[in-house]
């Protein structure tokens, strides 16, 4: 089906601190967790969407972080130019080289126990459909990192001016 998009401006930090609440944390003892991410840092995306990436990427961080010692996730975000780079990366165990030759976003691929096979597709689906990029990569310090880029449009905001029906 068609993705509909229902852009709007919003800060990044809070967005990811409601997708992390104090108790899931807790319920991980040893997970050490960093969020760096500027408090004014903003985003012009639809919001639903853009939850429904990290949601994804931040519960396959954890289910592979579950029971490991020196448990880390971090979640980063600049603005790079015109684009906004945002990183969710942990030290679980580095994925499937088979997954790596273009498997990764497939559809019904899953090295995780339990898993569909459907969200890191969904994810790629909801980036690409902003017009912006994800990858995985393992230079950056972790073995496992997603990076998310996604332009900062200012069509996007038109667009959902357009929309608004406040009087």
């Amino acid at each position: 089906g068609r993705l509909q998009l229902q852009p709007s401006r919003f800060a990044l930090k809070p967005l990811v601190q409601s997708l992390l609440p104090e108790r899931l944390l807790q319920e991980q003892p040893g997970l050490c967790y960093r969020l760096e991410i500027d408090d004014s840092l903003e985003l012009t995306a639809d919001p639903y969407r853009i939850s429904q990436v990290l949601q994804n990427l931040l519960d396959n961080a954890l289910a592979f972080l579950r029971n490991q010692p020196d448990a880390e996730l971090l979640v980063r975000a600049e603005q790079q130019g015109d684009w906004l780079r945002i990183w969710v990366c942990n030290n679980g165990p580095a994925l499937d080289a088979s997954l790596l030759d273009g498997q990764l976003f497939r559809p019904f691929v899953s090295k995780r126990a339990g898993g569909s096979g459907l969200g890191l597709a969904i994810v790629e689906r909801i980036v690409s459909a902003h017009q912006g990029r994800i990858c995985h990569r393992t230079d950056l310090g972790y073995p496992v990192c997603f990076e998310i880029e996604l332009p900062q449009q200012p069509q996007l905001l038109a667009a959902a001016e357009m929309t608004d029906t406040t009087p």
